[in-house]
């Protein structure tokens, strides 16, 4: 098998001798269909947060990633905890569901920027009651609702203030009486028959939140360094080390509080300095009003078997980004590809075809690996490509797999765990699950070039590097060209690294 390495192409559609003239059409078109004004950051952070999308059990989550933008603090009254500023993070009015380790709570931020929340304790060692927390509540994972309308949230205010006084076994009873009184429900069942932290964010996270039997939209914004799967672990820790903490808050000393008081000063300094640096407050206007293609982007979840197995090798999640409407992919791409489309193939390529990657282990493989797909959110350009790591060129890492069929771009991380099973999942023919309507396949990934004035931007760079269905040049040149005319702001770049033989 012979590879041209590359040669340096750069093809953008904007070069008018490159595109042709349906294509050019196509494009004309295409700026006057869904184009709009999106916002890419949350409305109700006062820091601009990165996105990620993590694993936990059999699917994929975006979360907004504060925990480099933002340090955790430590505890005052009690060692081993971590808190953040609920209000240095959050606008005024943002209502919110903390999960600490393994604390939970109810919190909103109120106009004055003051934060109050629901404080209960476990084994009704004492009474609830709503607090002025000074800005400070317990870091970890923290949902925010975002279709709730104030009458909703008022409620649950007016619930809470009435619960005022009761005590219960866990300090999540006590909160999810309160949401399940207002009318919440997790998985048709009322969200007050919870008293576990863990097995509540985690049905949560699988099952969805319900008011009034009304989807609940809400996003996860994550304060700590843990991974999604590992903090759920951590909070079933947590939960079962509960009498070890206590031991330690009554053996706690007055010097150990004053070199936790210092820490967290230094902290607040620090913190002071990001929450001007990542201000948005500070981004300009102007970015923020551009209008781009707006896009559906769809996570892959696994079946219950896929999510065990994930456990064991890693998360191989599908990012599956939809065409816009009335896109006309045929007037760049219009053949489909066949997989392993040689005449006479070596007996190594055979193998693969009638074995390793037959049509039915293939689909197999799919139905475990991407069982469904779920929505995320509508992204813009330059969203999808912030989610993007930058390639690592030392350690190759960083590359994902991209399959183009009539109606979406499918990607898929090449090095997440183990060397042959990313090899395995990752192949295009599982990728596309034997699709008929491929009408290109290749790697992609995003880098930076450094700019005279120390800056650096990023470029994406698309290959036709698919020993599965062997796209040629003039193929790999029209992709270029129509994700360019998808992607109109971003830099797309073609490199020649074409499988031949």
């Amino acid at each position: 098998m012979k590879k041209i390495k590359d040669m340096g192409m750069r093809n953008h559609w904007s070069k008018r001798s490159e595109v042709t003239f349906a294509q050019a059409v196509a494009i004309f078109l295409l700026c006057f269909s869904s184009f709009a004004t999106l916002d890419e950051q949350p409305p109700y952070l006062r820091i601009e947060a990165p996105a990620l999308l993590e694993p936990v059990s059999n699917q994929m989550h975006l979360v907004w990633d504060l925990h480099e933008r933002f340090s955790e603090e430590p505890a005052i009254r009690e060692a081993g905890l971590k808190a953040i500023r609920a209000n240095q993070i959050f606008k005024a009015g943002t209502f919110f569901f903390g999960f600490g380790l393994p604390n939970v709570y109810l919190a909103k931020v109120d106009e004055n920027g003051d934060v109050f929340k629901v404080d209960a304790k476990s084994v009704r060692r004492q009474e609830m009651k709503i607090v002025d927390t000074h800005g400070k509540v317990q870091s970890g994972i923290l949902l925010v609702p975002t279709n709730l309308d104030q009458e909703v949230i008022a409620t649950i205010e007016k619930i809470a203030k009435k619960y005022e006084g009761s005590m219960d076994w866990t300090c999540v009873r006590s909160n999810c009486a309160i949401l399940g009184e207002a009318g919440f429900t997790v998985n048709d069942k009322p969200i007050s028959e919870y008293y576990m932290p863990h097995s509540l964010l985690q049905d949560i996270l699988r099952y969805g939140l319900r008011f009034n039997n009304q989807v609940v939209t809400f996003d996860l914004v994550k304060t700590t360094g843990t991974p999604l799967q590992e903090y759920l672990a951590a909070i079933k820790s947590a939960v079962l080390k509960t009498p070890i903490r206590h031991a330690w808050r009554s053996a706690d000393t007055e010097e150990a509080q004053a070199l936790r008081v210092a820490e967290a000063k230094r902290m607040q300094a620090l913190n002071e300095q990001l929450l001007h640096k990542y201000s948005v407050d500070d981004v300009k206007e102007d970015s923020a009003a551009t209008k781009q293609q707006v896009f559906d982007l769809e996570l892959s979840q696994t079946s219950d078997l896929g999510a065990l197995l994930r456990r064991l090798w890693g998360a191989h999640g599908l990012y599956r980004i939809k065409l816009p409407e009335g896109f006309s992919i045929d007037e760049f791409l219009p053949a489909k590809l066949v997989a392993f489309p040689q005449e006479n193939p070596s007996w190594a390529t055979w193998f693969k075809k009638k074995v390793i990657f037959a049509p039915s282990v293939v689909s197999w493989i799919h139905s475990h690996m991407a069982a469904a797909y779920k929505p995320c959110r509508q992204v813009g350009e330059q969203f999808l490509c912030d989610l993007l790591p930058v390639y690592d060129n030392q350690g190759l890492k960083n590359r994902f797999n991209m399959v183009i069929t009539g109606e979406h771009i499918i990607l898929a991380k090449l090095e997440v765990g183990n060397a042959t099973v990313d090899w395995t999942l990752g192949k295009h023919a599982v990728v596309s699950g034997y699709s008929q309507d491929v009408r290109f396949a290749g790697e992609l990934r995003k880098e930076e070039r450094v700019l005279p004035d120390g800056s650096t931007t990023s470029y994406i760079v698309i290959d036709g590097n698919s020993g599965t269905y062997r796209p040629d040049r003039d193929q790999l040149l029209a992709a270029v060209n129509m994700i360019s005319a998808l992607f109109p702001h971003l830099d797309i770049v073609g490199e020649e690294n074409l499988v031949e033989g």
